[in-house]
């Protein structure tokens, strides 16, 4: 991985987890991210509580996490599980 990738991957999961602590309120959070066919998948997994209808909406912190990845040809997603949410 190319270090300037690198570094925005540790800052999206930064931003990531510190949003699932505070927000969420969760106990765990879980991080992967797997390599395939030329594309890098980062997931990370929070037990915490979902997001509130509209909460997912265009804070700095997730507006931070979409600009990294879009600096670099991906995406963010946001889903709400039954427990916590997954951001890909």
């Amino acid at each position: 991985i190319a270090p300037d990738l690198a570094h925005q991957i540790y800052r999206i999961v930064q931003e990531a987890t510190t949003n699932a602590v505070r927000h969420g309120r969760c106990r765990r959070v879980r991080v992967a991210l797997a390599a395939r066919g030329g594309w890098l998948r980062l997931t990370v997994d929070n037990d915490g509580a979902p997001l509130a209808d509209g909460a997912a909406g265009d804070g700095i912190g997730l507006r931070s996490m979409r600009y990294r990845a879009a600096a670099h040809g991906g995406r963010v997603e946001l889903a709400n599980g039954r427990r916590g949410v997954r951001l890909e």
